[in-house]
This record gives structure tokens, sequence and C-alpha cells, in this order.
């Protein structure tokens, strides 16, 4: 029964009901049960809507996301051995191929503090040159949402591009020691890969909140290779 050809029957009752005689065949049990039916249908109706609307941005195509959070070398080497965990910011623009699918381009960069205690515990006797660096990555990648539907949406993302650390280096002057420098990191540009995991949570149909975990790998650089970053930021859909 739809809810068209349940008013016409209510109101045929109705008039039923003030002519005195019973009201246009409709007994009162039914009567109920047809108001019942007209909450439901109108209760079941707007949710629907209203889902269908919340729904809609998480697929329009184009995203923003920006993020700030810390920058941890990892490799054994120069840059973890003399710098530590730094602030990191990073910017990302996204467009959605598909439901599931994004392909986009961003920038990441961290700034590695230099670690002047652990340089003394291993060169005692050397005076200390402290240089901070800043380890910036430009990248092409994809993303895989993992519940596109859902509100709480996991997703993995991969990339590849160009790894660039600030040049620091403190030559050792002694001519026939093992160690012509006392570090020596950064200065040409090399190629890295990244896989990202994270978890975006919408917050209305424009704006998300977003937490990541990322690891790079550079290539042919012993003394970067794998830097992790963890980051929190907000996800703008254009």
């Amino acid at each position: 029964m739809t809810p068209l050809s349940v008013s016409n029957r209510l109101g045929a009752g109705c008039r039923g009901w003030r002519s005195g005689g019973s009201p246009g065949g409709i007994p009162v049990t039914h009567l109920f049960c047809a108001v019942a039916l007209l909450f439901v249908c109108a209760g079941t109706g707007y949710p629907q809507y209203e889902s269908a609307q919340a729904e809609t941005p998480r697929y329009k195509v184009q995203t923003l996301t920006i993020s700030v959070g810390a920058g941890i070398p990892q490799s054994k080497g120069d840059l973890k051995g003399f710098w530590g965990i730094g602030p990191s910011a990073s910017f990302s623009f996204f467009v959605n191929v598909s439901r599931a699918v994004a392909l986009g381009l961003g920038a990441e960069a961290a700034l590695l503090p230099f670690n002047e205690g652990a340089f003394r515990s291993a060169y005692p006797t050397v005076p200390v040159q402290a240089r901070d660096v800043v380890q910036s990555n430009l990248y092409v990648g994809a993303k895989f949402s993992l519940a596109p539907s859902m509100r709480l949406c996991p997703y993995m993302s991969t990339s590849v591009g160009a790894s660039l650390l600030t040049r620091a280096s403190y030559k050792n002057p002694t001519i026939g020691q093992r160690h012509q420098y006392y570090y020596n990191v950064g200065g040409i540009a090399r190629l890295h890969a990244g896989l990202a995991g994270g978890v975006d949570l919408y917050l209305n149909r424009w704006l998300a909140m977003q937490l990541e975990a990322k690891a790079t790998y550079v290539h042919n650089d012993p003394n970067v290779r794998v830097t992790s970053f963890m980051r929190g930021g907000f996800r703008l859909t254009l």
C-alpha cells in the first residue's frame, strides 16, 4: 500500500465518520495501522536522503590535505647517528579517478636537529659543529581507500619522487686517518619511494581529519635510507 492510496482511504474514512456511518468501510484498527504506516514512510525517507547527501562529498574529484607531525631517521648511518626527531609538514593534492582510487602529487619536509650529545660521545676530543638539516621530498602517488562509504575510512598510499637532504659536512683534517669526515650528509637529490597507511575521519560534507604513518626509502644513500613520518592534519574536499 502506497502513502497516496493510504491518504485516499483515510479521506474517505473521515467523510464516512462525519456522516455518522462506518468510516468508509475501514475498521478502526486499519485506521491506526494506516496512520502508523504514514509515520514510517515519512520517517524513513529523510534519513536515506541525508545519508546519500553525506556520502556524496567523499566521491568528489579533488582533495587538499595539510598535515604536521614528526620526521624520524631510521637507518644506521650518519643521519640517525647525529640527527634526531624533528618537526615535519606535508601538503598534497589528489584527484579521484574512482570511488576508491585517487592520483595526485605532494611535498613533505622535516627539520632534523643536530644531536650534540651523540657527537660528543662519538668524538669526545673534537669540537662540536652543530648543523641542523632539512629532508624534503617531492612525489607523485596513488591513494587507495579501503572503505570509501564509511565515515571512518582507512587507506593506503604509495609514492615515488625526488628527495633532497641539505648538506652538512664536518671534515677531519688529520691525514691518513680512517674517517675523512666526522659527518658528511646530503647535498644531492636522489630517487625515493614511499609507503603510507592512515585513516580519514569525516567531520562533515567537506572536511575530514587525517592520521597517517609513512616510511620513505632514499635510493643509493647509505647515510639516509629510511625515514619515517608520523603526522595528523585535515583533508579538504574542493
